[in-house]
């Protein structure tokens, strides 16, 4: 109290306010159209330029991107200074957007075939993932299914009672954390709420986070189980989820089952053992499997008309779409979109442009070792490049994984003066004295085969870093020696051809076998080789196996080891004509096929190309 006291009968100095300019007669302005109030320079702002420019505000003032914004009707401004208003990038914002629109379709695709083909019926799960509070600035990265192991059972150790809402305010505001760590919420009355999508890594789980999906069941399991709507709903999303994701029983594990915390409460594993009578309703609800599995896809297709309903707020309903061919007829590939979660400079950016501008399709090689991957390549290109984030727009891995750096409208660092008018396609590897691997070039290949479409580029517009200035990129196997650019021509004009042809019938239902794994036999030579590498891959997944294209086509699904020196590529046609969905497992030699195929079983996944 003594402190108190003195600092309050301290001597102040009267403060001194410096007046620049006069006030404005209005300081603030409701409009009733709206309901929303514009103030100080935003409001000189629409004084200046009226309704007919602006429209009336659809928003209240906010920070967003630590800038003041308000959207308008027609435009949204951003105070970039004290005072000085700009116009918000909402143009990029909208082909932004369009962008996501186009990921997510891919999404629902991708999980439409995933989900229906496979397991039990979905149960009913409350969507909320958009209604929850979130980090204002951080946020989670994304993965794909394919990574998921594990379905990981926490309790939260409070009142069964607590919402999703509220965990999420404990753990974003109190924790810090992007948003809530759960993937599900599992009530006490059985109400199953999604929280965050399946290919969102949360912070739950230690070095699992990444493999596993995060099932909460509110409640405090120290003396007590989750009543029996709890534990039968929970085991219904169990039971759809290992179905779903092809994942066995045993991946449904007790986060005390691997770190030092006492979740999912004593009882788990000792006294009324709750695992084991989850593990029960999991096992029931498999022997009922039916096959509605539409909530999570609808999920997806709500976000996407949520997105198209934001193109249509910009006023850019009616933009024309990239220029091409129209027909569509090459897919998109899939493709990992890194553009928000690489590093990026703290304070420079890249410029954009129109997709109009956009003439060249320009091959790069990462000049390192393939393991080196986009994260490691954008930090490099900002601490010693100090350029504003990652050069390349698009990432092609050894493995056939394709990875998105920049979108399409950026203006990115990686062809001098070229840069404007070129996308940057990078090979991750170095090719000075080899070329890239089957899978890298095929998934290369069928990338720009799509730019090509959807660009309106010409092949003779697709070339190599050396074919513009004096470097090496993207190798000196690139136009000399085994002559990559050749070979990467030849996969193009393959996949452009293979569009133009008639789409093969789909996969038969009534074929005698699911899976073939086919591989090369002349005479007294056969894959040996080949067949031993594959050893894992056939324990794993259990295929039929042998030398036979004829056996072969009686499979809904066939997968070629081996190159087409092996198994030609017309074999390969003949199968997809007879109805088959084929996948070519080919590394530049033996020794990659088999990193490839252990790689698939390391990561659950029986297929290199699709899901199945």
């Amino acid at each position: 109290m003594p402190v108190v006291d003195a600092v309050a009968n301290m001597e102040r100095k009267p403060v001194e306010v410096s007046v620049t300019s006069a006030p404005s007669a209005e300081s603030s302005r409701t409009f009733s159209q709206t309901g929303k109030t514009v103030r100080g320079a935003f409001l000189e702002f629409y004084d200046q330029y009226g309704p007919d420019i602006c429209g009336y505000p659809i928003s209240d003032q906010f920070e967003e991107e630590g800038q003041q914004t308000q959207y308008f009707q027609r435009l949204a401004l951003v105070e970039a200074k004290a005072g000085k208003i700009e116009l918000k990038l909402v143009g990029s914002e909208a082909w932004s957007a369009r962008s996501q629109i186009a990921h997510l379709q891919a999404r629902v695709e991708e999980l439409s075939q995933l989900l229906l083909a496979y397991g039990p019926a979905m149960p009913p799960i409350k969507d909320i993932v958009d209604e929850l509070p979130a980090h204002a600035t951080k946020r989670y990265e994304a993965r794909s299914l394919a990574e998921i192991q594990y379905l990981v059972i926490h309790h939260t150790a409070t009142a069964a009672s607590i919402t999703p809402q509220r965990l999420a305010e404990y753990q974003v505001l109190r924790q810090g954390k992007p948003g809530i760590a759960y993937h599900f919420c599992v009530a006490a009355d059985g109400t199953i709420y999604q929280t965050q999508r399946l290919d969102t890594v949360t912070e739950h789980a230690l070095e699992r986070s990444r493999s596993s999906i995060n099932i909460c069941f509110p409640g405090n399991f120290t003396s007590s189980i989750p009543p029996a709507a709890q534990l039968k709903a929970g085991g219904r999303l169990c039971a759809w989820l290992v179905g779903g994701l092809r994942l066995s029983t045993s991946a449904i594990v007790g986060i005390s089952e691997f770190a030092d915390t006492q979740s999912p409460g004593k009882q788990w594993l000792t006294g009324a053992r709750w695992k084991d009578k989850l593990l029960e309703e999991v096992k029931n609800a498999l022997k009922a499997s039916g096959s509605d599995q539409a909530a999570l896809i609808s999920s997806l297709q709500d976000r996407v008309r949520s997105l198209s309903t934001e193109v249509h707020s910009f006023g850019l309903e009616s933009v024309p779409q990239p220029s091409g061919s129209g027909t569509g007829a090459v897919s998109q590939p899939p493709i990992k979109d890194l553009i928000d979660t690489l590093p990026h400079h703290s304070t420079k950016k890249y410029k954009t442009r129109s997709l109009d501008a956009i003439e060249y399709l320009v091959i790069h090689h990462s000049a390192v070792p393939p393991t080196v991957g986009p994260q490691r390549i954008a930090q490099y290109h900002i601490t010693r490049q100090d350029w504003p984030g990652i050069g390349y727009h698009f990432l092609v891995g050894a493995d056939g994984t394709l990875y998105q750096g920049n979108a399409l409208e950026t203006v990115s660092h990686h062809a001098a003066n070229m840069n404007t008018a070129s996308v940057g396609i990078c090979f991750l590897g170095s090719f000075m004295k080899e070329v890239p691997p089957q899978a890298q070039i095929q998934t290369g290949a069928h990338l720009t085969a799509w730019l090509m479409q959807e660009l309106g580029i010409p092949l003779d517009k697709v070339r190599g870093h050396k074919e513009f200035m004096d470097t090496a990129c993207p190798g000196t196997q690139w136009l000399a020696g085994e002559k990559w650019k050749e070979i990467l021509f030849q996969e193009i004009a393959a996949v452009l051809e293979k569009a133009k042809a008639p789409s093969p019938p789909p996969p038969s239902e009534e074929k005698p076998l699911y899976h073939y794994l086919l591989f090369w036999a002349r005479g007294d030579q056969w894959a040996e080789a080949d067949w031993l590498n594959a050893r894992d891959y056939i324990r794993t997944f259990r295929p039929t196996t042998g030398f036979s294209a004829d056996d072969a086509a009686l499979a809904r699904f066939v997968t070629i080891v081996g190159g087409p020196l092996g198994i030609p590529r017309s074999t390969e046609d003949r199968l997809k004509q007879a109805g088959c969905r084929v996948d070519r497992i080919a590394g530049r030699d033996e020794a990659e096929t088999k990193q490839i195929l252990d790689h698939l079983v390391q990561q659950g996944k029986r297929f290199q190309s699709f899901d199945g």
